[in-house]
């Protein structure tokens, strides 16, 4: 349990009449410690809403764990991706289970989408989605029939859906350095295989890691990337699908894919200028900067909800190597 020796309480499990030690636990988890609940279901729920409703924190009840082989009323979805040393914290279960309510309709998908875990990024912007789909209709005939798309940075899985939609022989590979957002690409590829949206097998998942670092020496005829374009520090792992302090990721991503693309291979880039013209103008300089070329870039305007600005422009830029 390496992940969680750093807790000045230390490690303790409680088990089925532990569980009615509500006093006891509270003074474990206010210590700092670290609460593995074994017993019913029935009475690990009523615990947990015993201890918050004696006030204690979201950080407290963040340390109530779970086994992974713990008698929950269902399958979480996305487990393996959300454990941590063997253990699942109770509210990341709580929250997987009620993802299969809390959906979040897609409208150029034709369905829904869940996540299975807070940390994901909800897809609200139905018409940048609707701008990446353009972008591979765009594309398609200029590649293989049965191209190799790679999806960097999937979060729920949107690109990755909508290139296994776009191009239904096409082999998808979803990457992301957040398990929990692997975890919910393939809940939600495995939901629109199931309702025939999508051809069985069509998106694979990646190992989590940093761009291309767990690709190994995969090469791809696509790569898709809906790019964090607010450019500020990410404050939570969150805020990483969508924050970009210095603009670091995106020119990190753009210097890396020549090398991955297969000859004839293009990039979709999503961005917004959201950070103003310089932004924009710091993209389309790192682009050339990587050695692409900008074959085309479709635009839109989304509302904000900010009262100096009220819109703000969307993009998917059409890239390509050198000729």
């Amino acid at each position: 349990m390496a992940v969680f020796r750093a807790h000045s309480a230390g490690v303790r499990v409680f088990e089925n009449r532990d569980l009615e030690a509500s006093d006891r636990i509270a003074r474990h988890l206010g210590r700092g410690g670290v609460a593995i609940l074994d017993g019913p279901w029935e009475k690990i729920i009523r615990l947990r809403r015993t201890l918050a409703a004696k006030g204690a924190s979201r950080e407290a009840l963040r340390n109530l764990m779970l086994r992974a082989d713990a008698a929950t009323p269902q399958p979480v979805p996305g487990l393996p991706a959300l454990l941590r040393d063997g253990l699942v914290a109770l509210d990341d279960v709580l929250f997987a289970l009620r993802s299969a309510e809390n959906t979040h309709p897609v409208e150029a998908l034709g369905g829904s989408l869940i996540t299975v875990h807070p940390d994901v990024l909800v897809p609200r912007s139905q018409p940048l989605i609707w701008l990446i789909r353009r972008a591979l209709e765009r594309v398609r005939p200029d590649l293989p029939p049965a191209p190799a798309v790679l999806d960097m940075g999937c979060g729920s899985g949107v690109c990755a859906l909508l290139a296994a939609q776009v191009m239904p022989d096409a082999a998808v590979l979803a990457a992301d350095h957040l398990p929990e957002a692997l975890a919910s690409t393939a809940v939600n590829a495995a939901r629109f295989a199931a309702e025939g949206r999508i051809r069985a097998g069509a998106v694979a998942t990646a190992e989590p890691g940093d761009l291309y670092e767990t690709l190994g020496d995969r090469h791809f005829d696509l790569i898709i990337f809906n790019a964090p374009w607010v450019v500020a520090p990410a404050r939570n792992r969150m805020e990483t699908a969508l924050n970009d302090g210095g603009q670091r990721t995106i020119r990190r991503f753009l210097a890396g894919a020549p090398a991955r693309l297969n000859p004839g291979g293009r990039v979709i880039v999503g961005y917004s200028d959201h950070s103003g013209p310089r932004a924009i103008a710091n993209l389309e300089r790192f682009i050339a900067e990587a050695g692409l070329r900008i074959l085309g870039r479709l635009s839109d305007r989304i509302k904000t909800h900010r009262k100096k600005r009220a819109w703000e422009a969307i993009y998917a830029y059409d890239l390509a190597g050198r000729e």
